[in-house]
């Protein structure tokens, strides 16, 4: 009896070890990456695993230029839920950590800059339960028509506060209506414990008034390396403390 509790309890032991120390990063040098893997999955809360093991994601050089150093994804399929995953990431409940990581995107085979259309988007979600339950609500980066990358480095990054003690990453890859056809890149992954908080929202930097009164002037400004589209973005005006806007600037 005391031999057979000396081996229940070295696996248990091994299974902890089995998990992946933070700092950790990824350079594709060798894809997909120790402990990195695939899947397909439908976008949803939660999202349901097609395949658990394959996607369309593959190691290419980064932008097309050579052949390795990257992982890359291919879009233009109608309907396209491509995931590449991360390892299960040691962490603690409660803890904020950063991932960040440099993108590229081209058409496909090319080395210029790509456009997605306005149904590409990726997304890098966390599974605060180490992979077993995928949400698309916890996507912590976003790449879309409006921050797009082009076809150089441009470095993303996001936070996510852990809720367990095993965390997993996923970069997915969804087009619902095809039509473009694009190479989507990724290299440089990083997940460290965030020390420092960063912004990536815009936010209202400076507010101004004319010499009347009447002229106003609110600056909004973009924290991120990457252009912002504000189509779609509105301001509403509550006029002296009121409850109710009078008046809504759309862009």
């Amino acid at each position: 009896m005391k031999k057979l509790l000396t081996l229940i309890l070295g696996v248990v032991s091994w299974a902890a070890f089995g998990q992946t120390a933070i700092p950790h990063t990824n350079d594709f040098s060798t894809y997909p990456g120790t402990g990195w893997s695939e899947m397909s999955a439908t976008r949803g809360n939660p999202c349901t695993v097609v395949s658990a093991t394959s996607s369309t994601w593959s190691g290419d050089g980064f932008a097309n230029v050579g052949f390795t150093g990257a992982a890359r994804v291919n879009i233009w399929l109608s309907s396209q839920d491509d995931w590449l995953l991360s390892p299960v990431l040691s962490t603690t409940a409660g803890s904020n950590y950063l991932v960040s990581f440099d993108a590229a995107l081209t058409p496909y085979g090319a080395t210029s800059s790509g456009a997605f259309d306005t149904d590409d988007t990726v997304f890098v979600v966390v599974s605060y339960d180490g992979g077993t339950t995928w949400n698309i609500s916890d996507a912590v980066v976003k790449i879309h028509q409006g921050n797009q990358p082009g076809n150089t480095a441009t470095a993303y990054s996001g936070v996510f506060t852990a809720t367990g003690t095993s965390t997993k990453l996923g970069w997915a890859a969804y087009s619902t209506s095809g039509g473009a056809d694009e190479d989507f890149f990724i290299d440089n992954v990083s997940i460290t414990i965030a020390t420092t908080l960063p912004c990536t929202a815009p936010f209202f930097s400076e507010y101004t008034e004319g010499a009347s009164g009447y002229e106003k002037a609110l600056e909004l400004y973009n924290p991120n390396s990457t252009p912002l589209s504000v189509a779609g973005y509105s301001v509403k005006l509550f006029t002296n403390g009121a409850s109710l806007a009078s008046n809504t600037f759309t862009f």
